[in-house]
């Protein structure tokens, strides 16, 4: 299957229906074109803890998104942000129950999610950006 353009990716979304605000939307849109990965916070609630994910590793880089749940303030943004550099200089984590990376100085463990629905329920906006087209997530946890 051919991949699909940056370009052709806005086009088709523009032509969607927003899940933002276009002041946001312009905002993620710009970050994945220009750092090639928007980091996502959603706050907890009842239903459910407060995780952050990454949108855009897939399209780039062909890497699975990360998401990362019920970690202290800012403690998300900076796991995802610390891999998601690790994909942009070509040293992307491998899969396997627990990496000790020199790189993070800090153990992680890497798994797998493969539920379509698991991700469009929980990862709306990286959802929205790949069209509904199924995409890998790695959920990382810290060791």
């Amino acid at each position: 299957m051919k991949k699909t353009s940056f370009n052709e990716r806005l086009e088709r979304l523009s032509q969607s229906q927003a899940v933002l605000p276009p002041d946001c939307q312009d905002q993620v849109l710009s970050d994945i074109r220009d750092r090639k990965c928007h980091i996502v916070k959603v706050e907890g609630n009842d239903q459910h803890p407060s995780y952050t994910y990454s949108v855009g590793l897939w399209h780039h880089f062909g890497h699975p998104e990360f998401v990362t749940f019920s970690q202290p303030e800012q403690m998300g943004e900076q796991l995802i942000d610390d891999m998601q550099k690790l994909v942009k200089v070509g040293q992307p984590p491998v899969v396997q129950p627990t990496q000790e990376d020199s790189e993070l100085n800090y153990p992680v463990k890497l798994h797998p999610i493969d539920n379509d629905q698991w991700t469009r329920d929980f990862l709306p906006l990286a959802d929205w950006f790949y069209d509904r087209e199924s995409f890998p997530v790695l959920e990382l946890f810290p060791n």
